[in-house]
């Protein structure tokens, strides 16, 4: 199975839905909602995009409606557009605490992008470097939450 390919990729929208339960029939070693490819290629090459993940460049509070991402390529400004959906990764102990939001405008796509989302965030997301050693300048942990772009043209 072929959706475009790196030369000319499918510049459409593709939507394949699987269907099937925990409890329904399943196909061995494939599960029972799959997509399987058997002595055979699948291939999917969808729009290219500029950025498909970024971090956060300051912390972002429950109840923030705005993010800011890290300093963009000026050559490669960020291309995420109104109304696609994206993710903010948890940074404390519960995984569970990622969130998912709409974007509703998107300021300084060249420099620093602010984000403005569809509803405020449930929870704190770390945007920060944490300096963990006294005697090395160079001891540091990159603490910033991930921000990814879940809107593509090709979706399963």
């Amino acid at each position: 199975m072929e959706v475009g390919t790196k030369e000319h990729p499918y510049t459409s929208k593709l939507t394949i839905t699987l269907h099937g339960t925990e409890e329904g029939p399943f196909i061995p070693v494939y599960g029972n909602a799959v997509l399987g490819v058997r002595d055979g290629t699948l291939e999917m090459h969808g729009v290219t995009r500029s950025h498909t993940w970024s971090m956060l460049n300051v912390t972002a509070d429950a109840g923030d409606s705005t993010i800011t991402l890290i300093e963009m390529d000026s050559l490669v400004p960020l291309d995420w557009q109104v109304g696609e959906m994206i993710v903010i990764a948890s940074t404390d102990f519960d995984s569970t605490h990622s969130e998912v939001r709409t974007i509703t405008n998107i300021a300084d796509a060249t420099t620093f992008p602010v984000i403005t989302l569809d509803s405020p965030l449930t929870y704190a997301h770390f945007g920060e470097i944490e300096e963990v050693g006294c005697d090395e300048p160079d001891d540091w942990i990159d603490m910033r939450a991930e921000v990814g772009l879940l809107s593509r043209n090709i979706k399963f």
